[in-house]
């Protein structure tokens, strides 16, 4: 446990009133995944370009940085379009809103929890979900403690840094405090994996984000690669 609490490095906070989206992905079972950032009280509302709303309800209200969120596909109407740029907005001034982003659909990961408290301590359950198209394949669960910029192997965009984190769970798979994050997908694409981490971590690790994807493997290289999900540590 020494080891993980020395490679995980601090990451950057969002400005407090910020707003910023990271993920939207359709998910193979139909969920939308959606990963963002916000800084204010008010309720955001998630636009085309053209400023139509893509939701009948308000679902993007919690005020923190890296809020993660699975919701029903019916929660959302046809503005919501694979391949076309939405945005996050001020639900009260739609002039103050994220950069834009593409709704994507692939590999999915989501997981039961996108905070976890140092002193308590606890079990990140991620939901593994390739699609039956992949079926019997590996799948590596990799994380990054220093954001998700990421880099280019092969044919596929690895959205995580390449840190110390990054290094652990390459190389340490199916290790604590790492959960079956290496083996095969069952005959829906899919798996369980986690993350269990011991109660009483140093608090110098308050609001670090630990960041995770998994990918598709074959022998030449990765197949496919998931949306990154995040982790932020509490008091």
């Amino acid at each position: 446990m020494l080891r993980l609490t020395t490679i995980i490095a601090l990451a950057s906070a969002l400005s407090a009133q910020g707003v910023d989206l990271h993920t939207v992905r359709v998910a193979p079972r139909g969920d939308v995944v959606v990963v963002y950032s916000k800084g204010f009280a008010t309720c955001a509302h998630l636009l085309t370009p053209n400023r139509q709303i893509t939701h009948a309800q308000n679902i993007f209200c919690t005020q923190a940085n890296q809020v993660a969120g699975v919701f029903a596909r019916t929660a959302f109407n046809a503005n919501l379009v694979v391949g076309n740029p939405v945005q996050l907005c001020n639900g009260n001034n739609y002039g103050q809103c994220s950069a834009q982003v593409i709704v994507e659909t692939g590999p999915t990961l989501s997981a039961d929890r996108w905070t976890m408290s140092l002193q308590a301590g606890g079990t990140q359950n991620f939901t593994v979900d390739a699609g039956s198209a992949f079926a019997g394949r590996n799948y590596l669960l990799l994380g990054s403690a220093t954001g998700t910029t990421g880099f280019t192997f092969g044919t596929q965009h690895i959205p995580l840094d390449f840190d110390g984190y990054f290094t652990f769970t390459l190389s340490s798979p199916n290790v604590f405090p790492l959960v079956n994050t290496f083996g095969p997908l069952n005959a829906a694409g899919q798996a369980s994996a986690g993350l269990t981490l011991p109660p009483g971590l140093s608090p110098v690790l308050i609001g670090v984000v630990l960041q995770h994807a998994f990918v598709v493997l074959a022998p030449s290289g990765p197949l496919a690669v998931s949306n990154p999900w995040p982790l932020t540590l509490q008091a």
